[in-house]
């Protein structure tokens, strides 16, 4: 299991865009602290086949994010879903299992 550091692809005041890319099995993204971005929508492409999830934490303790229709960030194949939650600090986690060079982005603003 790795911690992927995500990198900034788009920097402006009002909106951003972050990326983790090459994660594999049992990876996870480090947290992204972006809380003063509230809007937020998260786009998973790559090799899935295992879940990967979109956590939130406002202290330490990790929930699963939910979609704008309250089901869970947990996708088992590419796509897209708009977060509903603002936490502090979000991540993406990959099962364990057979999935590599997935890549989540997330695109932010105010």
């Amino acid at each position: 299991m790795a911690v992927v550091n995500y990198k900034t692809i788009t920097n402006h005041p009002d909106y951003k865009k972050i990326q983790w890319s090459g994660l594999n099995s049992g990876d996870e993204g480090n947290v992204a602290n972006f809380a003063d971005f509230p809007d937020k929508t998260v786009q998973i492409e790559g090799t899935i086949n295992d879940a990967v999830t979109l956590e939130g934490t406002n202290d330490s303790t990790f929930n699963v994010c939910t979609d704008s229709q309250g089901n869970q960030i947990s996708l088992t194949s590419a796509g897209s879903r708009l977060v509903a939650e603002n936490f502090e600090g979000i991540k993406p986690v990959v099962a364990a299992g057979t999935s590599s060079g997935v890549k989540i982005t997330i695109t932010m603003a105010k």
